[in-house]
């Protein structure tokens, strides 16, 4: 089995992370999947964006670096009018950036729909809405089926993903059909086993650098789970981003994947294809 290749976030290295020119260039660059963030403003609304890891300076509405992690649910506690004035583009371009790209919305997913084309969405866990995560949940899965059944009506493929059995478990509810992966951020182990089942996912997907460590696939996979593995360690990336260290480190982790991999959620489409084809 040759893993399907994901890009992640997009052609992330290319273009701004999570926007339309990003999912299309990784299509374009052979791609057959492409993950994306979503996550809700206050009045819940689904943006594709991944907030984790930056804080939004409310001055020049541009995303800035926090190193000891932002104010927990920044986006949550914005209406949907003053979060499409965040330029999204002003981290990956820097000093550079000219004029402003809002993060996109969920529905933005559409024009980049076609057959055989994949899509991995990553519903942001609603856990930091100290008392509402059961209802926030609800809402992000009520936005992402919207938008599921129509990529599905025009050929593509859907996938549910969260590390959140809370947000698994509602889109079960709303979309059951729509096939789900439970996210996993360390080692796998009876629980997660347990809860994935219990929230019917079809699959797990594991940190590459966690992958081949302690046989973890192997007990996925004797539970009947499909197997994805995601690339961690790099948080968000800057225009002019040199690869090549950090893709010589990646190729070490390709090499110890084994039979069996249903797919790869990289940073790196097009280098993956051409691994996998020569190996």
């Amino acid at each position: 089995m040759t893993p399907r290749i994901i890009a992640h976030r997009g052609s992330r290295i290319n273009f701004p992370e999570n926007s339309v020119e990003a999912i299309n260039a990784a299509f374009e660059s052979g791609a057959e999947g492409v993950e994306v963030d979503v996550d809700l403003t206050l009045d819940g609304k689904a943006l594709l964006i991944h907030q984790e890891g930056f804080e939004f300076d409310v001055v020049s509405n541009r995303l800035i670096t926090a190193p000891s992690g932002p104010e927990a649910g920044w986006l949550g506690c914005l209406p949907y009018s003053s979060a499409k004035t965040i330029d999204c583009a002003s981290w990956y371009y820097g000093e550079g950036s000219k004029g402003s790209m809002p993060p996109g919305d969920l529905k933005d997913l559409i024009v980049c729909a076609a057959k055989g084309r994949s899509f991995y969405l990553e519903l942001k866990d609603p856990d930091y809405w100290a008392g509402q995560a059961s209802k926030r949940a609800a809402e992000m899965a009520q936005e992402a089926a919207q938008t599921a059944l129509r990529l599905c009506k025009q050929s593509s493929e859907v996938y549910i993903l969260s590390f959140s059995p809370a947000m698994l478990r509602e889109a079960q509810a709303v979309i059951p059909n729509v096939p789900r992966l439970m996210l996993i951020d360390g080692q796998f182990g009876p629980l997660h086993s347990q809860s994935a089942r219990e929230q019917g996912c079809v699959g797990v997907v594991f940190p590459l650098s966690e992958f081949s460590a302690g046989g973890y696939s192997l007990q996925a996979a004797a539970h009947g789970f499909e197997i994805y593995v995601y690339e961690d360690g790099l948080p968000h990336i800057k225009r002019g981003f040199q690869i090549d260290a950090r893709l010589e480190e990646m190729k070490r982790h390709w090499r110890q994947l084994t039979t069996g991999v249903h797919g790869i959620i990289t940073d790196f489409p097009e280098q993956l294809k051409s691994f996998l084809s020569s190996n």
